[in-house]
């Protein structure tokens, strides 16, 4: 009997082992479950967040692209004027224009259509030159069709005796800078 005790006690201590190690495995299984799950939460989250990043990227990339476009209408500073120049003198040279001559200042700063606070201003161009009344109509339509914002104030168009067919023209331009 003795020897049934001890193998009924054996056998119960492997059963009580077993079933220790049954229910610590048992629990890490489940940690590492809940791990599994709280990875995958995160990997769902972070692909949300790509796809928000995505959405805001391009968002991004519109505005600059708008940003520029304003940038290109509005120069802001003395190099956005002095482009602008140069694109005028390429429509000047395309239309065969002599003695092309360019003078500009500041004049005041512009109110009413624009906030207090802002630094739009408003820039006075004067430009001379000679061509053919032709040439110069359709150097005023193709002036319009710049995407800078300038305004023709005064055109002014003289005949020259020494200078025909051609004649001397003077047009007051005004732009901004912001």
């Amino acid at each position: 009997m003795k020897s049934f005790k001890l193998i009924v006690g054996a056998i119960g201590l492997t059963i009580f082992l077993f079933a220790l190690f049954f229910v610590l495995e048992f629990v890490k299984i489940s940690r590492l479950k809940n791990e599994i799950s709280q990875k995958k939460d995160r990997i769902e989250e972070a692909r949300h967040a790509e796809k928000r990043i995505e959405k805001l990227q391009k968002d991004i990339d519109e505005l600059e692209e708008a940003s520029s476009y304003v940038d290109e209408m509005i120069p802001h500073d003395e190099q956005g004027i002095l482009n602008m120049l140069e694109k005028i003198t390429l429509l000047g040279t395309n239309n065969r224009f002599k003695g092309i001559e360019f003078n500009y200042a500041d004049k005041q700063p512009v109110q009413g259509f624009v906030q207090e606070s802002s630094q739009a201003r408003a820039v006075a161009v004067r430009m001379k030159f000679e061509g053919e009344f032709v040439k110069i109509v359709s150097f005023l339509r193709d002036l319009m069709n710049l995407t800078t914002v300038i305004s023709v104030d005064r055109v002014a168009i003289e005949r020259g005796e020494s200078i025909l067919p051609r004649q001397q023209a003077t047009i007051t331009l005004t732009t901004y800078l912001y």
